[in-house]
């Protein structure tokens, strides 16, 4: 599992570009362009949190696996970026700051499979 609080921390996830490059053009659709969407991150502190297909439930702290269940239990939209990979927000405050999930379909979390049937197909 990893978290990216900062825009320039994403290529830290280690995606394939064809990837990389559909969840930047994701993550810059509410926004005029890169720099405004870097300028909101860094604003109000969105984060990205991306469970990896090998990450397991039992190996994620406590806290940790509460709010990722509480950020599947509230979706804003969820999108199909490519068959490996699922991008999902949850605005969690007013001002627009919320918390993406990046994740593999057949990541064990309970409720990803209610996601998955409610994902988009932009790509």
């Amino acid at each position: 599992m990893k978290f990216v609080s900062n825009w320039q921390d994403l290529p830290s996830l280690l995606l394939p570009e064809s990837v990389m490059s559909l969840l930047k053009t994701e993550l810059v659709l509410p926004f005029e362009d890169e720099y405004s969407a870097m300028s909101f991150w860094d604003e109000v502190g969105v984060t990205l949190i991306y469970v990896e297909p090998d990450d397991v439930p039992e190996d994620i702290k406590t806290q940790v696996l509460n709010v990722i269940h509480q950020l599947i239990a509230n979706p804003e939209f969820v999108v199909r970026l490519t068959d490996d990979y699922y991008l999902m927000l949850s605005v969690t405050e007013d001002n627009g700051n919320g918390i993406y999930l990046l994740f593999h379909p057949d990541c064990p979390l309970k409720g990803i499979d209610l996601l998955i049937s409610m994902a988009e197909s932009r790509y």
